[in-house]
């Protein structure tokens, strides 16, 4: 993000950023790994709310159900 020029390269930059950590999220997630894709969907709502994008906002709140269903799925075990 630091060698983006304009404010359209940034945002860019953060939506490419949410995208593959969104991906990255669901492969490890079906992988079975307990703990990462929580982290890396994190990552990706951070990098969605920078962008400004309504749309990726809108992701992001999706995002954070997924994450409230695993803790209450987590909860259960």
């Amino acid at each position: 993000m630091q060698n983006a020029g304009t404010d359209d390269e940034r945002k860019r930059a953060y939506e490419l950023q949410a995208l593959v950590y969104r991906v990255t999220s669901g492969m490890l997630d079906r992988l079975g790994e307990p703990e990462l894709p929580r982290i890396t969907a994190e990552r990706s709502m951070a990098a969605a709310e920078r962008t400004g994008d309504p749309l990726l906002k809108r992701e992001r709140r999706s995002v954070k159900a997924d994450l409230r269903e695993m803790a209450d799925f987590v909860g259960v075990l």
